[in-house]
């Protein structure tokens, strides 16, 4: 009789690690895929950057009288491009990345202080996109002004 229940536990014991097994494999192949989702968002929003910098660069390095028609045009790609890629960084980066675009952007350039009144709004999206794609694991955070600023290159006021 004792062996009856030896089996049963076994049997038991058996079935739970078989359960536990399979859901616990597919939780992580479900973020596994999550993570290999983000890397490949991120990977092709930096080979975007990465494009519009290089149109940048080579505008510059063209004589201006004979090239004025492609230097235009390399230039506005150039703009373009970066304005998409910087939306694509305040939605899918990593948040030391956004602060330090954020710094980088601030002192090269500097900002627009005359941002859209609705700026909070705009923010509130983004912040709320990446709190959802986000793994829950990804370090620090950006603030809704840093966002926006490296959203639409405007650093709304402190206090609004």
């Amino acid at each position: 009789m004792a062996n009856k229940y030896i089996s049963i536990v076994i049997a038991f014991i058996g079935f739970a690690g078989a359960y536990l097994g399979a859901t616990i494999g597919a939780s992580s192949s479900y973020q596994v895929q999550k993570l290999e989702g983000l890397q490949s968002l991120r990977n092709e929003m930096y080979l975007s950057l990465f494009n519009a910098q290089a149109k940048h660069i080579h505008a510059n390095s063209m004589s201006y009288p004979e090239a004025k028609t492609s230097r235009e045009k390399l230039l506005n790609e150039y703009e373009f491009e970066t304005k998409e890629a910087r939306l694509r960084l305040a939605a899918f980066a990593p948040s030391e990345m956004v602060n330090n675009l954020f710094s980088y952007y601030k002192n090269a350039y500097g900002y627009s202080e005359n941002c859209n009144p609705n700026w909070k709004s705009d923010a509130a999206i983004y912040i709320s996109l990446r709190e959802q794609l986000l793994p829950e694991a990804e370090p620090g955070s950006v603030d809704e002004r840093t966002i926006y600023a490296v959203m639409f290159n405007c650093l709304p006021p402190l206090g609004d």
